[in-house]
C-alpha cells in the first residue's frame, strides 16, 4: 500500500507538470464550473487512542488489566469534486476511505492478542475558497464537515465527521493538474496528493 501511495504521489506531479507545459501553449488558464480530484492522503485521523491505550512502561500497576492498542493503517483515498459558484467560491463534496487494522493486546492475560479490520466511509459536503494567484499556480482553502459511516468492526456505525483544509495548492493547466492539500480533523490529519480534471 506504500508503494502504491508513493506511485500516485509521483503520478500526481508528473500530471501537474504536463498540464503546466500544456498550458504555456495554450494560454492562460479559463477557469471552468466542473472538477474532478482523486487524492491519497497520508496519516488517517480516525485512530484515536482510549484513555485504556495504555504503553507497557507505565509503573502502575492498572497497567495489567487495562489493554495496549496499535493500529497498522492504510492511506485515506478521497474522490472529491466542486461547482463554481462564484469567482472565488466553490460549492461540492467529497467521499473517502479508510481503513486500518487494530491489535489490542491484554497483559492480564497472558498477552493475548485481538485483532480486528476496521473500515470507514466518509461523505462530506465541502466549500472552497479560491486565493487568486499566479498562472501556473493556485491557492485555496476548504472547510467540510458530513458523516462517518462504519463498514466493518468498530464501534458507533455512523459519527460526525469533519474537514478542514487550511491551505491546499493547485500547478494547474487547462484541464489536468496536480495537487496538494494540508489537512486537520478526523479524515485527515497530515496531507493530501491528487490529480483534478476540470472541465
Amino acid at each position: 500500500m506504500k508503494r502504491l501511495a508513493i506511485l500516485f504521489s509521483a503520478v500526481a506531479l508528473a500530471f501537474g507538470a504536463q498540464g503546466a507545459s500544456a498550458q504555456e501553449t495554450d494560454g492562460p488558464v479559463r477557469e471552468k464550473r466542473h472538477e474532478f480530484n482523486l487524492f491519497v492522503g497520508f496519516f488517517g485521523a480516525d485512530l484515536t487512542m482510549s484513555a485504556a491505550s495504555s504503553s507497557y512502561d507505565r509503573p502502575e500497576l492498572s497497567v495489567l488489566y487495562e489493554p495496549h492498542v496499535q493500529n497498522s493503517v492504510t492511506p485515506v483515498i478521497t474522490l472529491g469534486y466542486n461547482y463554481k459558484l462564484l469567482g472565488f467560491l466553490k460549492l461540492g463534496g467529497q467521499i473517502s476511505y479508510a481503513g486500518y487494522y487494530r491489535t489490542t493486546t491484554y497483559l492480564i492475560d497472558g498477552r493475548v492478542t485481538r485483532g480486528e479490520r476496521v473500515d470507514n466511509l466518509y461523505a462530506l459536503p465541502e466549500v472552497k475558497f479560491c486565493i487568486p494567484s499566479a498562472e501556473h499556480f493556485r491557492l485555496y482553502a476548504k472547510l467540510a464537515a458530513g458523516a462517518r459511516f462504519r463498514l466493518q468492526g468498530g464501534k458507533e456505525p455512523v459519527a460526525f465527521a469533519w474537514d478542514i483544509t487550511p491551505i491546499g495548492f493547485e500547478w494547474a493547466g487547462k484541464t489536468v493538474y496536480g495537487n496538494c492539500e494540508f489537512c486537520w480533523g478526523n479524515v485527515v490529519k497530515g496531507a493530501r496528493l491528487g490529480i483534478g480534471y476540470r472541465f
